[in-house]
């Protein structure tokens, strides 16, 4: 009942417009940074993937409070 009510007293799509390129962009930082890490770890030893996978975790949350 009240995400109807909500609905109703904003203007249709104004969220998804200021939000959808944030979260793409977002996304695609996201995925990059996996299939990064899928390469490392299987070219590297975990040795090296593990203090280089504590930095990208880092740059993760950093991204994502500068998208917020």
């Amino acid at each position: 009942m009240r995400k109807a009510a909500q609905k109703s007293v904003t203007p249709p799509h104004s969220g998804k417009l200021r939000h959808n390129p944030i979260r793409k962009v977002a996304n695609s930082v996201q995925t990059t940074l996996e299939a990064s890490m899928y390469v490392f770890r299987h070219a590297f030893h975990d040795e090296i993937v593990c203090p280089l996978s504590d930095s990208l975790k880092k740059y993760k949350v950093l991204c994502y409070l500068h998208c917020l």
